[in-house]
């Protein structure tokens, strides 16, 4: 059972005040800070894209001895077999872990304790509902803020603010760098210039689409006109053909005004088609192979990708595979959770790797003609009725240059022994 946690009065959470008090203008001349940053397309897609490639595996808990063996009947297994909390489902409590190690590179998990100790739910939260501070003893304690709009764990009621506690509640998951800091700083604190400059390019690009991929029209008056005059004639136009819904609309001119456009210049041009610079940073910096997101395919000098199976065994080694250790270690490390030291708790990858189904097939024909795979076991991965008479469950071993082994259709009958020769003389 879980027990119900007493909030303070306090609602105000100080942790997006402080990550946009540590952001500010970079080069570029913009302000740099969350809200900014999540909206850049290329970031949101690395994020998006990591976040939903954790989301859809399978927590299961493993022996530590090899070989690895799963193990079904601990309460730890079970623990992460069911639904996370009432709030959240499995996909969306994974996801919003890796996302917050994404945009914010730290992940908090609450967890709502039963009677004999075992966790009964795990919400992951906001990473702005956590504030972290050192303790007396050394160890890290942890103001979390409850508002409406973020998760709210079984065992909290009401809304509020829930301070001192430690890592018997919350489960800290640290993302990289940041040695000996209380928080790893956030990719707005480490990356802050290349953020800003890809902020600064989607508001120029959007200036330049709200302005039809120009500056606005320039309108050049006789001499015998009178500033005063162009002004009125100015508002005039601008109330007939500015603005939204007035596109398209027939142009009138008067008072001897000549109309020319300006568009923009060859610099702008060049800095709109940047986008491929962009998306190359954005990967750079959250740790995404650029080919899966399209990248530079096609372009001089882009990284040319090789099989679909050797790209996603890249894929796992050196880009999935450090993201899933560092969540795996983070449960594994944590005395509620793994306090025995026989199991831990893995991520089940078998399926990420999977080739196209002329290869898979002929790697399962490979596999049953040297014996590693046995028939009835292929048809059961593929949800098939084995074969009768024991048939799929007989080795079809192919020696080098032979064919395979025979079926036995029935049972084996002994052959007869040979008759003996006479061996007495005949004479």
């Amino acid at each position: 059972m879980g027990f119900t946690r007493d909030l303070l009065t306090r609602t105000a959470s100080p942790m997006d005040g402080l990550i946009a008090a540590r952001a500010g203008q970079t080069a570029a001349g913009v302000l740099v800070n969350q809200q900014a940053v999540v909206g850049i397309p290329a970031v949101q897609s690395c994020v998006e894209f990591a976040a939903e490639a954790v989301a859809q595996l399978e927590m299961g808990v493993w022996t530590k001895s090899r070989p690895l063996e799963r193990v079904v009947d601990c309460w730890q297994a079970k623990a992460f077999s069911r639904r996370p909390n009432p709030m959240q489902s499995e996909f969306e409590f994974w996801h919003s872990l890796e996302a917050s190690l994404g945009y914010r590179n730290n992940a908090f998990v609450w967890k709502t304790l039963g009677r004999n100790g075992e966790v009964l739910h795990r919400t992951a939260l906001h990473p702005g509902q956590v504030m972290a501070w050192r303790g007396d003893r050394g160890g890290l304690l942890y103001d979390v803020y409850f508002h409406e709009g973020y998760p709210l764990p079984p065992d909290v009621d009401g809304y509020g603010v829930i301070d001192k506690v430690d890592s018997d509640v919350v489960l800290h998951i640290r993302g990289r760098g940041g040695s000996g800091e209380l928080l790893a700083p956030t990719p707005i604190q480490r990356f802050r210039k290349a953020l800003g400059l890809a902020v600064s390019k989607q508001e120029h690009e959007a200036s330049l689409l709200a302005n039809g991929a120009g500056y606005g029209l320039l309108a050049t008056f006789p001499p015998t006109v009178k500033p005063e005059e162009a002004e009125v004639w100015r508002k005039t136009f601008d109330a007939r053909h500015a603005g939204p819904g007035k596109a398209g609309r027939t142009m009138t001119v008067g008072g001897g005004a000549a109309i020319s456009n300006i568009s923009m210049t060859q610099v702008d041009a060049q800095f709109v088609e940047s986008v491929e610079l962009s998306m190359r940073d954005a990967c750079l910096i959250y740790h995404i192979p650029e080919w899966l997101l399209g990248v530079g395919v096609g372009a001089k000098g882009a990284t040319k990708p090789g099989t679909p199976e050797h790209e996603m065994q890249r894929w796992l080694y050196f880009y999935l595979g450090p993201r899933l250790k560092r969540i795996e270690s983070a449960f594994n490390a944590d005395r509620q959770y793994f306090d025995v030291p026989d199991i831990r708790c893995m991520f089940e990858t078998f399926d990420v790797i999977r080739g196209d189904l002329q290869t898979e097939d002929t790697i399962a024909h490979q596999q049953i003609q040297d014996g590693r795979l046995l028939v009835d076991e292929w048809r059961e991965e593929h949800g098939r009725e084995p074969l009768p008479d024991g048939l799929g469950k007989i080795p079809q071993i192919t020696p080098v240059g032979g064919a395979p082994n025979k079926p036995v259709t029935g049972p084996v009958q002994p052959k007869a022994a040979p008759e003996e020769e006479d061996d007495e003389d005949d004479s």
